[in-house]
Order: C-alpha cells, then sequence, then structure tokens
C-alpha cells in the first residue's frame, strides 16, 4: 500500500474504557497518513477485525467495537485495501489497552 500510517490515536486505553467518545456513545480511532491517498474502500483493521471505516486524502477514522477494548494487550491497527486481484496492507501500529479485565462474581 503506498500510504503509511504517521500518526493514530487514541495510542492507549484502559479495559472496559471507551476512547475518543463520538456523541452516540460509539468509541472510534483515527489514523493520518503519508504517501498516496487512501484508495476507495480502504477499511481500518484492529485486532484481525475489519472495522466499520470512513477514509478520504491522507486520513481514515473508524468505529471500534466495544470488545476489542474489554481484554489488555497491543491492538494492532493497519489500513487494508481488497482488490479483485491482491490485497493491500499499510505498516502496523499499536493500541495499547492496559489494566485487567472486569472480575464476574
Amino acid at each position: 500500500m503506498p500510504a503509511r500510517i504517521a500518526k493514530f490515536g487514541p495510542t492507549e486505553s484502559r479495559v472496559g474504557e471507551p476512547i475518543n467518545p463520538q456523541p452516540n456513545g460509539d468509541s472510534a480511532v483515527w489514523i493520518s497518513t503519508e504517501g498516496s491517498p487512501l484508495a476507495d474502500g480502504t477499511v481500518v483493521v484492529m485486532d484481525g477485525h475489519r472495522l466499520l471505516s470512513n477514509s478520504a486524502g491522507n486520513g481514515a477514522s473508524a468505529r471500534v467495537d466495544p470488545w476489542i477494548l474489554a481484554s489488555p494487550g497491543e491492538k494492532p491497527i493497519f489500513l487494508e485495501r481488497r482488490y479483485a486481484d491482491r490485497i493491500e496492507r499499510s505498516n502496523v501500529v499499536y493500541l495499547e489497552v492496559i489494566g485487567q479485565p472486569p472480575q464476574v462474581d
């Protein structure tokens, strides 16, 4: 993929807490790229899951499902564009989710 993730956010979160809260209560991640503008159909992939994404020019954003943030660890993030004959992917960055999962009684 000719685009490379230059910046993204948030870069850190706590287990079970929303990130970059949106007016409707959803969590979201934003990405700024360098290089070629993003092609139509480019999506954000986080922790192995294709997210509901918007991309244009040199930026993208995506809704983050709460269950992705429910466990600690490094969550890999990259951009992906699927073509009929190939899949292009950007470099990988990581969102660090810290803390312990809540105890269930």
